[in-house]
Order: C-alpha cells, then structure tokens, then sequence
C-alpha cells in the first residue's frame, strides 16, 4: 500500500511507496539561491518518516505548474523540478519522468510532471526553476 499526501493550493501531490510513513510539512526555510538558474516558484517543504526515521522509501512526487510558470521558464519543456541538498550545500535537479494530469481537486494549474524518486528526504525544500 502507499501513502499520499496532497497540497493543492501549491500543486502537489507525494505517493510513498510505504503505508508507514509520515509525510509532514515543514517550514520552507531560506536555502541560498541557485547560481546556473533562477527559482520561478517555491513549491513545498516536507519530510517522509518511516517508523520515526529519514528511510529511502521510493517516492512518486506529481508537481503542477502555472502558466505563469511555463512562461517565466519559456515554456513548460523549460521547467526544472529542484530541491536544495543540505547535504551537498547545492540546488540538485529532480528529473521529471512524464507528463501527467492535474490532480483532481487541484485547481488553476495549466499542466503537471512526475517524478520518481528513491533518495531520503530530510530536508528539501523543492521549486520550480528555470533552465538556466
């Protein structure tokens, strides 16, 4: 079974391969801005836990973008999905691996991407960037 966790209001979806975790917002914080593209719009701050521990548990994440997103990327197919690693000190790419729908019950978004992911998520801040 997996666990979802939906923000609407910011278009985002998480699917947790794990009826176990707990998905929580966090706070957004304040991660130095990336220096080979701009953020076009923050997204959301979460952190997944499994049994009260950061896991690697494979994560599907659906990000929905605005047209005022697409457009200040130059176009959707311009989009990067990006999540600061404090680990790294770096903005890292968040590779999209489709097109999908919107969500429903997700409202006054043009279009969304999935990406699938097997890091563990301590602390990421994710956005919409530019390709620089």
């Amino acid at each position: 079974m997996a666990k979802t966790k939906d923000w609407n209001s910011e278009g985002v979806r998480i699917e947790v391969d794990d009826d176990q975790a707990e998905i929580s917002s966090k706070a957004y914080g304040d991660p130095p801005p990336p220096s080979n593209f701009k953020i076009i719009r923050k997204l959301i701050n979460f952190e997944v836990k499994v049994s009260g521990e950061n896991k690697q548990v494979p994560t599907t994440f659906v990000a929905c973008y605005t047209a005022a997103d697409a457009s200040a990327a130059g176009g959707a197919n311009k989009l990067k999905l990006v999540m600061w690693s404090p680990d790294q000190n770096n903005w890292k790419n968040i590779p999209i691996t489709k097109s999908v729908p919107v969500p429903a019950g997700f409202s006054g978004f043009a279009g969304a991407f999935e990406a699938k992911i097997t890091a563990r998520w301590p602390d990421p801040p994710v956005a919409w960037g530019d390709s620089g």
